[in-house]
């Protein structure tokens, strides 16, 4: 076979289940996860179908093995799997039609021919094997209590996992509605007509086959795939891959790191902790790059094992950086001003400074605990001033805290100093700061306690204090409302509400009674609430009468003030 080979053909589920070639799951590729929901959207896709209209499911992607009597499944073992037990359920109803006496001996043919589209039966020792071999959590279970339909023991249920029991319930739930349908249908006694619409289903249901030669095309080929259900995950195919290069012996060890990395870290969140491990110690990549540059990298069981190895201590660390309440941080002596940061970057909904971090905590935390907490200030502030105020695109930021976290896992620096030069360049200086600040607006829906906190600092500053303010009293007032009346139409044009309703400037703190009995009140009415309030942000606006009224203008002047605050607030000194 030629090097990067490639097959794609249209399938019917008949010819994919009776071509003579088995199908394997790879040994530690997901458990099968289907649910009833997936079930019934199945069933009700069957129900459509008739003489005239096929149905496709889809792409499934396999892969060639060695001899070519045997096809790996990489993409389409839920589907698969979900199918064969569906041939299965009605071997079953054809089984009970058995013991009610009805048609024996044409039945028993009936079963012995559909059984050739979910097991082969040896000649000499009449051993059934499955034509889908499942993982190992789920083979035995999926030969013993549905390909053979042997009686499931209630113990043995109550013990079985999660997917064990997902692949018996499914086995259940395809035989009780089919079943509802043949009485429907007044066929429930009729071997013959039951079988013929097993056999339509069979010549209907459709797939786009695609056949590769290795586990890169086969990864290439996932990244652009969108087939029905609970599929396989391009961390399936990096864990099958580095599982494959290694011993029996050290796969058993790996396979229990590999879960209590699971345990930690989500499945849809596995590929963006593996892009960010691999940018926290080498050249940035995207994660369409994960794959290939893993598969270049590693290349033996020995290297597969300490990747996997070293990915279980920094998946601790990964997630801990994502909780400020994490175990780890309150076992150090810096717990209240690491989850201070932790907490601030959480709320600019920013995760490229992570890698950054990762190995600034591996390098750099155990020997100067107080060096990490002043780098994780360096990221809070130049992400706040670079992304949340300056809207800038994060793609050269997340580049440079590569850049930054490369060095720091090479041990070439190990002070907050020397990651603040070389951050340098994303440091908005204070002129542009403040100027952008003075016009920043921000959407009260999309993210009020973002609102909040820089409230909350502003009027630290302003009242000449570091105590937070707490409680859960106190609100975002909007001087101007967000809803016009005609009072406020004198100031405002449409126009110019949709503009300045949303300007900081716009925003002060409020206890929250105060706030809901103002309303939409004129200016000079809430003044006398202003003037009566204890933070500094919200009664420096009635001094002096400072502004007498309140319009664009002076909405602009307030936010400026904000801003001359703000460059001493979000500032890095070094």
């Amino acid at each position: 076979m030629s090097k990067n080979y490639l097959e794609t053909k249209n399938v019917k589920l008949f010819e994919l289940l009776s071509n003579g070639k088995s199908y394997s799951v790879p040994q530690y590729q997901r458990d099968y996860s289907w649910n009833t929901d997936q079930w019934e959207d199945l069933l009700e896709d069957i129900y459509r179908l008739t003489d005239d209209n096929l149905h496709y499911m889809g792409t499934i992607v396999l892969q060639f093995s060695n001899d070519g009597k045997e096809m790996v499944v990489i993409d389409g073992q839920q589907r698969i799997t979900t199918l064969s037990i569906l041939i299965v359920s009605v071997i079953s109803i054809l089984k009970d039609l058995i013991s009610q006496n009805i048609d024996k001996e044409k039945n028993l043919q009936r079963i012995r021919a559909l059984e050739t589209y979910v097991c082969k039966q040896s000649a000499s020792t009449l051993v059934k094997k499955p034509r889908l071999q499942l993982n190992d959590h789920n083979n035995s279970f999926f030969y013993q209590y549905v390909i053979n339909l042997e009686n499931l023991p209630s113990e043995v249920r109550t013990k079985s996992s999660s997917s064990n029991q997902l692949i018996y319930k499914s086995l259940v739930f395809f035989k009780e509605k089919l079943m509802e349908y043949f009485i429907q249908n007044k066929i429930e006694k009729n071997a013959e007509k039951i079988v013929a619409y097993i056999e339509m289903i069979l010549e209907k249901i459709c797939f786009i086959q695609i056949a590769v030669e290795d586990e890169l095309n086969a990864y290439t080929l996932f990244e652009t795939l969108n087939a029905r259900g609970v599929e396989l995950t391009a961390t399936d195919l990096l864990k099958n891959y580095l599982f494959s290069l290694s011993d029996s012996e050290s796969v058993k060890i790996m396979q229990t790191v590999w879960r209590d990395i699971t345990e930690r870290i989500k499945n849809q969140d596995m590929p963006r902790f593996l892009r960010y491990y691999i940018n926290s110690r080498q050249d940035f990549i995207t994660e369409s790059q994960l794959f290939k540059t893993i598969s270049r990298q590693i290349k033996n069981g020995s290297e597969a094992y300490n990747f996997v190895q070293n990915l279980k201590r920094f998946c601790i660390i990964y997630r801990a950086l994502r909780d400020s309440e994490d175990d780890l941080w309150k076992e150090s002596g810096e717990f209240l001003k690491i989850k201070k940061r932790l907490e601030e970057l959480k709320l600019f909904k920013m995760q490229q400074h992570i890698p950054l971090l990762m190995s600034a905590y591996d390098k750099i935390f155990p020997k100067k605990p107080r060096e990490f907490v002043r780098i994780l200030e360096i990221c809070s502030v130049i992400v706040f001033r670079y992304v949340v105020i300056g809207k800038r695109q994060t793609k050269d930021m997340e580049k440079a805290f590569n850049k930054c976290s490369i060095k720091i896992t090479n041990e070439e620096i190990s002070t907050a100093r020397e990651v603040f030069e070389n951050l340098k360049k994303l440091y908005i200086d204070d002129e542009t700061f403040e100027k952008e600040f003075s016009s920043r607006s921000i959407n009260f829906n999309s993210n009020p306690k973002l609102i909040y906190y820089i409230l909350e600092k502003l009027e630290c500053q302003f009242a000449n204090t570091k105590n937070k303010i707490t409680g859960e009293n106190i609100s975002v007032e909007h001087i101007l409302p967000k809803t016009m009346t005609e009072y406020w139409e004198q100031y405002f044009s449409f126009e110019e509400h949709e503009h300045f309703v949303s300007r900081l400037g716009n925003f002060v703190l409020l206890d929250r009674k105060v706030n809901k009995d103002l309303g939409q009140k004129d200016y000079p009415t809430k003044c006398g609430a202003f003037a009566k309030s204890p933070f500094a942000i919200t009664s420096q606006i009635t001094i002096n009468d400072k502004y007498k009224e309140w319009n664009p203008q002076n909405i602009r002047k307030n936010q400026e003030i904000y801003a001359k605050h703000a460059k001493q607030i979000w500032k890095l000194s070094f």
